[in-house]
């Protein structure tokens, strides 16, 4: 179920960029670079739609997996991990990229 490893590792990597952006855009503003800040902000923005969309998809795939077979433990344990990551991260990027 390698494509599954490689959905979330995807998905680890947009939160990541989603998270190096937002705090980006809190540096600029706090140097006063509004406009700068605004450019890292939609960035931010755009990979926190792309987490969404990543974490459904491998939500999705998981489920098919299961109509099948088990589902290895290790596979569902790394999604159960890093679902956790993903809500933690949108909660603490809603908060970031709203002030």
């Amino acid at each position: 179920m390698k494509f599954i490893k490689d959905e979330i590792d995807v998905l680890k990597d947009e939160m990541e960029g989603a998270e190096r952006y937002a705090e980006k855009s809190v540096q600029c503003r706090i140097n006063g670079k509004t406009d700068r800040s605004e450019t890292y902000k939609r960035m931010a923005e755009a990979e926190i739609q792309h987490m969404k969309e990543m974490h459904d998809i491998v939500k999705e795939d998981i489920e098919a997996v299961k109509k099948y077979v088990d589902p290895p433990e290790y596979m569902l344990k790394a999604w159960m991990e890093v679902h956790e990551q993903f809500v933690d991260k949108y909660d603490k990027l809603m908060k970031i990229l709203s002030n």
